[in-house]
């Protein structure tokens, strides 16, 4: 929830802060609109953490949401053909992210791997591609081209680095270009104590 976001473990609490007030602010839009929001920047600083806080605002009045690992995702993906019972799990889990009224993509991007020598991304398995196209175009209202469900993404790519992994009608339906409702936590440091 908001209450467990400790600005005090960031150095720049201010920073910290602001993102937190920026979260809460768009989790209460969120109650009686649709759109998406982006939280990007690096790892363990607090993207995760915020997201699960909108989502359970949401969940308090009523939303239903669904939080998904896309690393795990990926897993599932590669597993459905030798698995039935994984791909039956998978076929669950795809008609879920499409109808949920918010849906929580984290660390979304990290399925594509590594970049190259020249920083470029490679696409993810294209199963995945046409998985995520799907979920993205069901959340997407074609007739006002708008967000229909809200879907919030953590990410420790930029927008360009995500489309050159998926394509750009996917991520132009994923990645909010509202930069009201991106949180970006540049120069924030890391926390996580594993």
């Amino acid at each position: 929830s908001f209450n467990d976001w400790q600005v005090d473990k960031q150095p720049n609490q201010a920073k910290a802060r602001e993102l937190g007030n920026q979260a809460f602010k768009l989790a209460r839009q969120l109650e009686t609109n649709q759109f998406n929001v982006a939280l990007a920047g690096g790892p363990g600083v607090g993207k995760t953490s915020l997201a699960l806080a909108i989502m359970y605002q949401l969940m308090s009045v009523g939303q239903t949401a669904m939080f998904v690992s896309t690393a795990e995702l990926l897993r599932l993906v590669n597993e459905k053909y030798e698995a039935p019972d994984v791909r039956e799990r998978l076929n669950y889990v795809l008609k879920d992210m499409k109808k949920v009224d918010v849906l929580v993509l984290d660390d979304f991007g990290t399925e594509g791997g590594k970049p190259t020598e020249k920083g470029l991304y490679k696409p993810v398995h294209k199963d995945l591609r046409t998985l995520m196209y799907d979920v993205a175009n069901a959340r997407w209202n074609l007739n006002i081209n708008d967000g229909k469900l809200a879907t919030i993404i953590t990410t420790n790519n930029t927008r360009s680095q995500l489309e050159n992994m998926y394509s750009g009608q996917t991520i132009d339906r994923l990645y909010t270009k509202d930069t009201s409702c991106q949180l970006l936590f540049d120069n924030m440091e890391g926390v996580r104590s594993v």
